[in-house]
This record gives structure tokens, C-alpha cells and sequence, in this order.
């Protein structure tokens, strides 16, 4: 899916803004972290570790169960951009 740059970074100041929750992040070789989703571009996902640092992840070394959440943070990140549009 490819998301526009203009709603990626909308996107990125409505994850921000609201109340986010960090969550355990699980790759393919059964690894974890804690972190926020921020962002989603084509390929990769921003992850905020608890330390503050934003790094960039590829989304195809996820669990399939995180890459369910990144989906569904997308689409209902995009259906709240939606509803507040003018």
C-alpha cells in the first residue's frame, strides 16, 4: 500500500498526539522490543523506542501479527483523517 506523503505525516502527528501505547514488537527470528508505532511508508515502519530514538524498520521482518497491527493502524489512522476533513 502506498501512502502519500502529505498523509504520512499527518498520520505521524495523529499517532503522536493521541494517547499511544507502546507494545512488544516480535521479527521473524523471535526478537523483541518495546516501542510506538509513528509512522508507515512503503517498506517501513518508525518504531519509538522507550529511550526516545526513532528507527526505521522494514515491515517484511515482522511477526504476522504485528504486521496485522501496522495494517490496521493504517486503515484506521486514514478513516480518522477522513472523518476530519473539511
Amino acid at each position: 500500500m502506498t501512502v502519500p506523503v502529505k498523509i504520512l505525516s499527518v498520520l505521524t502527528g495523529l499517532s503522536l498526539a493521541g494517547s499511544v501505547q507502546a507494545r512488544i514488537w516480535t521479527n521473524d527470528r523471535g526478537a523483541t522490543v518495546v516501542a510506538v508505532l509513528v509512522a508507515v511508508r512503503d517498506a517501513e515502519v518508525d518504531l519509538k523506542l522507550q529511550d526516545g530514538r526513532i528507527v526505521a524498520v522494514p515491515k517484511n521482518v515482522f511477526s504476522g501479527a504485528d504486521q496485522a497491527y501496522i495494517l490496521e493502524w493504517v486503515t484506521v489512522s486514514y478513516t480518522h483523517l477522513r472523518a476530519h476533513e473539511t
